[in-house]
């Protein structure tokens, strides 16, 4: 029983950190992305955020 237990407490945690993993891959190519603009435009040529975010 505990060996189950344990075994579904490692498929959670894995789970859990391939979503963060994923998660950390969006924000990293999202920072990629502003980088790349502010670089081309500067911090003046971004559009301005949207208020609704």
């Amino acid at each position: 029983m505990q060996i189950i237990d344990a075994t579904q407490s490692l498929a959670g945690l894995e789970a859990f950190l391939s979503r963060r993993e994923a998660n950390i891959r969006d924000v990293t190519v999202q920072t990629a992305a502003i980088r790349h603009e502010v670089t081309e435009k500067g911090w003046e040529g971004l559009a301005e955020p949207d208020p609704a975010l």
